[in-house]
């Protein structure tokens, strides 16, 4: 009976946990985090030759390449979220991709770059990468096959 008393006992498991219990469920949920945070952050680290490629081009300022960071940050969090992701987010991010692209083609041409470098191909190399993971959610959505063709 000893036993029977030390642990927590109730109709609904889910409800209450076993105090020992939670240290080992915030430590799964923190790895589960850890796991998620370090994959955005290596994506995000990828991206910077194409930072450096802009900034040196005179493309964008630092300081817009740093709110292109944050959003890009944000965006992902949503997506790796992938128990509650709709395709709601994927398309505000895949708006906001094409928005940036054509931002970016405009004030090459401004400058005058007519040389390709890795920042012009990056982007619409980024939008392909978000089309196909969205449609590997959401392979039967026709409007957004048709979005992507």
């Amino acid at each position: 009976t000893s036993k029977k008393a030390a642990l927590c006992v109730h109709p609904d498991p889910c409800t209450i946990l076993h105090p020992s219990r939670l240290i080992d469920n915030s430590i799964v949920f923190f790895r589960l985090f850890l796991r998620m945070a370090d994959r955005v952050q290596a994506y995000l680290e990828s991206q910077v030759p194409e930072y450096r490629d802009l900034e040196q081009k005179r493309i964008f300022t630092r300081e817009e390449l740093r709110q292109m960071a944050g959003r890009r940050r944000d965006f992902e969090y949503q997506l790796m979220n992938k128990a509650h992701v709709t395709l709601e987010p994927f398309m505000r991010y895949i708006q906001y991709e094409m928005a940036l692209e054509s931002l970016r083609t405009h004030r090459s041409r401004k400058i005058g770059w007519k040389t390709k470098t890795l920042s012009d191909i990056a982007g619409i190399r980024r939008l392909h990468f978000l089309f196909h993971r969205a449609l590997e959610k959401f392979n039967h959505d026709k409007p957004l096959w048709y979005e992507y063709l």
